[in-house]
């Protein structure tokens, strides 16, 4: 694979790159992962690309019982300095049941969409973000009674 010098400048160090992209084919995409030993820093050293982004979840109640329907809203935030396309994935707790074809991206509904099984998102350029609701409903009460949920995003990097 050779260095293509719109995308990545070739200087002094080593690059290894790994992941097999022979015979993929027009349009798909394949992950590449690449590695970068730096021997030095520039003066004043600098980073030019940092990509961080925040998640935010919300509850619309800390006391529910068995049928209360229970609104989960994550809001994820790129706070870096370069695109990203985010995954948000969320398990839903034990004692809940996702309601189906309620999830909400930015107000809209999005049939079929489940945090459950991850939801892949467009570019999301910097300082932007995605707020994205679904319903539960109680359905029992483990011992102890509390229902524990996490949500979590993973993204790619977007570098053009």
């Amino acid at each position: 694979m050779a260095f293509i010098q719109r995308y990545v400048t070739n200087q002094t160090g080593s690059v290894t790159f790994t992941g097999n992209t022979l015979g993929l084919a027009r349009s798909n995409s394949a992950a590449v992962t690449f590695q970068v030993s730096v021997v030095s820093l520039p003066q004043p050293p600098q980073i030019t690309n940092q990509s961080t982004v925040s998640l935010i979840k919300t509850i619309n109640t800390v006391n529910a019982q068995i049928a209360s329907t229970l609104l989960y809203t994550l809001t994820l935030t790129n706070t870096g300095n370069i695109a990203v396309i985010p995954v948000l994935s969320d398990n839903i707790p034990t004692g809940s049941e996702l309601l189906h074809n309620n999830v909400g991206v930015n107000g809209i509904l999005v049939p079929g969409a489940s945090p459950v099984t991850g939801i892949t998102f467009g570019s999301l350029v910097p300082s932007s973000s995605i707020v994205v609701s679904f319903q539960t409903v109680v359905s029992f009460l483990p011992a102890p009674p509390i229902l524990t949920d996490v949500g979590q995003a993973n993204f790619y990097l977007l570098i053009t």
